[in-house]
C-alpha cells in the first residue's frame, strides 16, 4: 500500500509543520550514473523534485550499453571482469521477471561459468521448460524407455509437465495415473490420452484431451532431424499453450511463463541444431548445472536487490514490454501521460541501475532509433515499434546514456573537456552542474530528423500495421497469416486475447501480442 504521495505531501497534511531533511547525496556511485538515473526518474510526476548527486570521492561508475547477440553479452562481461582481477561474487545479474534469466543461464552453462539463481527455479527445473523438452524427447522417440529405470522419476516429472502445460483440467490423481500409464509403455501415449478422454463426462476437457492426443501423435511422427526450434514452435501453436497461460494464470504470471517459453525457443533457434543435436547440447548443459558456491555469479530479481549493492551490475533483456513490465493494453507512448504502473516500473528500474558501484551493464535488443537518439543526447522515448520489431526499453531512452556518460566524465576530469558538450536535452545536465558547482559549458542542439525507410518513405512510427489490443473493436475485419480473414467477435483486454470468426477456419482465440493481426 505504499505510495509516493505519503512522503511528498500526505505527511505534511497529517502532521503539521514538519521539517524536511533532503538526502541529496549518494555515497555509492559516480556522476555518470547519477546523471543517467536523474534523467530517468524526472519522467515521474509523483516524486520529490530533488536531484541525486554523487560525491566527488565516489567511484567513477562506468555505464556500458550492449546489444543482445550471440554469444550472450554476459559471457564477454564476465570474461573481462575476470581478466581485470574481479571475482564473480562482486557481480550480480538483476532481472525484472525470471523469464529474462533463461537465456543468461543457458549462456553461462554453455561457457562453464558458475552461477546461483535466487528466488526461482533454475532453467531445467522450470516446469515450462520441462514440458517443451518433453516434446523434443517425444519427437526423438526417447521420452519413454521401459528398459531404463534409473531416471524414471525424472521422466514422470517431464510427462506430468507435458500434461499440465497446457493443463487438461483433470484432478491431480488422474494426471498422475495417466503419466504412470504413459511411462509404462503398454500403449502409445496418444491412445492412452484418448482412452482417458472417453471416461471424462465434461465436453471441454474431453475435447482438449483429444486435441492433445493428436498433437502428441503428430510430434511423435516428426523426424528428429527437424530443427528443434521448428518443433517447439509447432507445439506452442498446436496446444494453444499461451492462450492457456493467459486464462489460467494471473497476467504477470502468464507473461513470465510466455516469456520463458519464448526465451527457450529463441535459444533453440540460435543454436541452429536439429532435435537430436539440441537434446545432446541440453544434456551437456544440464550436467554442469547451477551451484550454491559463493564464488559464483548471482542472478536474482530487482525486487530482491533493493537495499543491496555490487561493484558490477548487469541488467539483461531490456526490451520494451518486459522493462517496463506491462500487459498489451498498457502504453508508454511519446507525448502521453504516464499511468501509475509505468511510474512504479520506472522507480523499480531506478533501483536496478543504482545498485552498481563501479560498472553498470545495460543489455538491450538492437534498435536503430536508440543509437541515433543516444548519440544526439535525445532522451525522448519512441512512440511505437519500428517495422514490427520490439525496441529497447523506453527507460533506456529516457536515461540519456551517452550525454550522461560524457558529462559525468567531464565533471570528474574537467581538463579532458574541450569545447561545449552538445545534446538535444541538457536541462538535467544544467541543474546538476549548478548543484555540484562544476563549470562545463553545455549547448543545446536541434533534434535531427529520422532517416527515411528503405522504401523511400519517411519514418512514421505512429502508423502501426500490426494491431494491438487497443486497436481492436467488435466486428472489425482482420487478417491472420495462417487463418486468413475474419471478424472480431470478442475482446478480453485485461487478458490480451481476442476471439475471431475466420471465414475458412471458424472461431479462434488468439493472443494479440503473438497473432500479429492486420486490419
Amino acid at each position: 500500500g505504499a505510495k509516493p504521495e505519503y512522503i511528498i505531501s500526505r505527511f505534511g497534511r497529517d502532521f503539521s509543520n514538519p521539517t524536511t531533511y533532503t538526502l541529496s547525496y549518494t555515497f555509492r556511485y559516480g556522476h555518470r550514473l547519477a546523471l543517467a538515473a536523474n534523467h530517468l526518474i524526472r519522467n515521474n510526476k509523483y516524486r520529490d523534485r530533488k536531484l541525486c548527486l554523487a560525491r566527488s570521492e565516489n567511484p567513477d561508475t562506468r555505464i556500458h550499453w550492449l546489444e543482445d547477440n550471440v554469444p550472450h553479452p554476459v559471457v564477454k562481461i564476465i570474461k573481462q571482469l575476470r581478466e581485470n582481477g574481479g571475482t564473480l561474487s562482486n557481480a550480480a545479474v538483476l532481472v525484472r521477471i525470471y523469464a529474462q534469466s533463461v537465456l543468461v543461464e543457458l549462456a553461462l552453462l554453455e561457457h562453464g561459468i558458475p552461477y546461483r539463481l535466487v528466488g526461482h527455479d533454475t532453467v531445467f527445473s522450470c516446469v515450462e521448460i520441462k514440458a517443451l523438452l518433453g516434446y523434443l524427447l517425444l519427437c526423438q522417440g526417447s521420452l519413454i524407455n521401459i528398459d531404463e529405470n534409473s531416471n524414471r522419476e525424472t521422466r514422470r516429472a517431464v510427462i506430468t509437465a507435458m500434461l499440465t502445460n497446457p493443463h487438461l483440467w483433470l484432478k491431480k490423481e488422474a494426471i498422475n495415473s495417466l503419466a504412470e500409464d504413459i511411462l509404462s509403455g503398454k500403449k502409445t501415449a496418444p491412445d492412452l490420452i484418448r482412452h482417458y478422454a472417453a471416461q471424462v463426462d465434461a465436453t471441454y476437457p474431453a475435447t482438449r484431451m483429444k486435441g492433445l492426443a493428436q498433437t502428441w501423435q503428430m510430434i511423435a511422427k516428426t523426424p528428429a532431424t527437424t530443427p528443434a526450434a521448428a518443433v517447439l514452435t509447432k507445439v506452442v501453436h498446436e496446444t494453444e499453450l499461451f492462450d492457456h497461460y493467459l486464462y489460467a494464470s494471473r497476467p504477470d504470471t502468464a507473461a513470465n511463463k510466455i516469456k520463458t517459453c519464448n526465451s527457450f525457443i529463441r535459444f533453440a533457434r540460435r543454436s541452429g541444431l536439429n532435435v537430436n543435436g539440441f537434446l545432446d547440447e541440453i544434456r551437456n548443459l544440464a550436467a554442469s548445472g547451477a551451484t550454491d558456491d559463493t564464488e559464483s555469479l548471482l542472478i536474482t530479481s530487482i525486487h530482491r536487490a533493493k537495499g543491496l549493492e555490487w561493484p558490477t551490475v548487469i541488467l539483461p533483456g531490456l526490451e520494451d514490454g518486459v522493462v517496463p513490465f506491462r500487459r498489451e493494453e498498457d502504453t508508454c507512448l511519446e507525448g502521453e501521460d504516464d499511468n501509475d504502473d509505468i511510474e512504479d516500473e520506472r522507480r523499480l528500474f531506478y533501483v536496478a541501475m543504482t545498485r552498481a558501484c563501479e560498472q553498470l551493464f545495460l543489455i538491450h535488443p538492437s534498435d536503430t532509433r536508440l543509437k541515433r537518439r543516444r548519440e544526439q543526447g535525445d532522451c525522448c522515448r519512441p512512440d511505437s515499434t519500428e517495422e514490427g520489431a520490439f525496441p529497447a526499453s523506453c527507460f533506456v531512452y529516457e536515461a540519456n546514456l551517452e550525454f550522461s556518460d560524457r558529462l559525468g566524465a567531464g565533471i570528474g576530469s574537467p581538463d579532458t573537456v574541450s569545447g561545449p558538450l552538445t545534446a538535444v536535452d541538457i536541462s538535467i545536465g544544467q541543474q546538476y552542474l549548478k548543484l555540484v558547482k562544476a563549470r562545463i559549458q553545455l549547448k543545446r542542439v536541434a533534434k535531427k530528423a529520422g532517416r527515411a525507410r528503405r522504401s523511400g518513405k519517411k519514418e512514421n512510427f505512429g502508423k502501426k500495421d500490426i494491431l494491438t489490443i487497443n486497436d481492436l473493436t467488435l466486428g472489425l475485419m482482420v487478417q491472420h497469416s495462417a487463418y486468413g480473414s475474419g471478424a472480431v467477435t470478442r475482446i478480453v483486454r485485461s487478458r490480451g486475447v481476442v476471439d475471431v470468426m475466420f471465414e475458412e477456419h471458424g472461431s479462434k482465440r488468439l493472443v494479440v501480442s503473438v497473432a500479429r493481426l492486420r486490419e
